[in-house]
């Protein structure tokens, strides 16, 4: 399985194997899904943009981010972080674009 991730015209897809990460890194006290690229579900691009940012960061304070790569090889940290790299960028260029999040 894997995420899709859509904002305006733009798709991204990543391996859910990366679940895990992104639960940790990706918060959102105001939102029923409070975890998780669920997060984003929902949001704007301008929204979303300060939670990815956080989330990238957040990342960078885990000593040892290579922990969250699957053993069956679908997937790295660093490749999950790229994808939310991908998103952020879509997201600073479609300030106004809905962001839909499928799994």
């Amino acid at each position: 399985m894997s995420y899709d991730v859509y904002i305006g015209k733009h798709s991204h897809n990543y391996t859910s194997n990366m679940s895990g990460l992104f639960n940790e890194i990706i918060h959102d006290e105001d939102n029923e899904f409070n975890e998780g690229l669920h997060v984003l579900h929902g949001l704007n691009g301008c929204q979303a943009l300060p939670i990815l940012k956080e989330a990238l960061q957040q990342a960078h304070y885990h000593d040892h981010i290579e922990e969250f790569d699957p053993t069956n090889g679908w997937g790295t940290a660093q490749g999950g972080l790229m994808f939310l790299a991908r998103i952020a960028i879509d997201c600073a260029m479609n300030p106004y674009e809905t962001i839909k999040v499928h799994y």
